[in-house]
């Protein structure tokens, strides 16, 4: 009766453990509780806000209301970044991006969890990383 006892703690602990485990490392995008402000379809302009230099008016960013995002390739249809991205604040994101097929914007030195500056002004959606500065416009429903 003692070893009963003994083999279903242990089997129940293990269970435990393996379940915290995949939960702290298979949980991948965080969901936001708030709206973000960001919200929308967006078009990005065909180069850095810094320089003439590198193409990219291929991106195209989509943001849901819980901060779901996926920013991508609409041109070609090659690989971006997804997850979550949630606004700490007016001026700054942070991302927490899915690890398939993640290929961020060349130039901008992230990982897989970044924080980038932004600006909202209007219709235009300024998104900063590496000293390189990502320019959107909102698609409206006209388009």
């Amino acid at each position: 009766m003692k070893i009963k006892r003994i083999i279903s703690a242990a089997l129940l602990t293990a269970i435990l453990i393996t379940a915290a485990v995949c939960l702290a490392s298979c949980g991948g995008a965080k969901k936001s509780a708030e709206p973000s402000p960001i919200e929308g379809e967006w078009d990005c302009a065909d180069t850095y806000l810094e320089t003439d230099e590198g193409y990219t008016g291929f991106y195209r960013l989509r943001v849901e209301r819980d901060g779901t995002f996926s920013m991508y390739d609409c041109e070609a249809g090659n690989p971006g970044i997804s997850g979550t991205v949630i606004a700490n604040s007016d001026s700054e994101l942070e991302f927490y991006c899915d690890k398939d097929d993640f290929d961020p914007p060349f130039e901008w030195d992230v990982n897989y969890n970044f924080k980038a500056a932004y600006r909202l002004d209007g219709d235009t959606l300024y998104i900063s990383h590496s000293n390189r500065t990502l320019v959107f416009t909102k698609i409206t429903e006209e388009e």
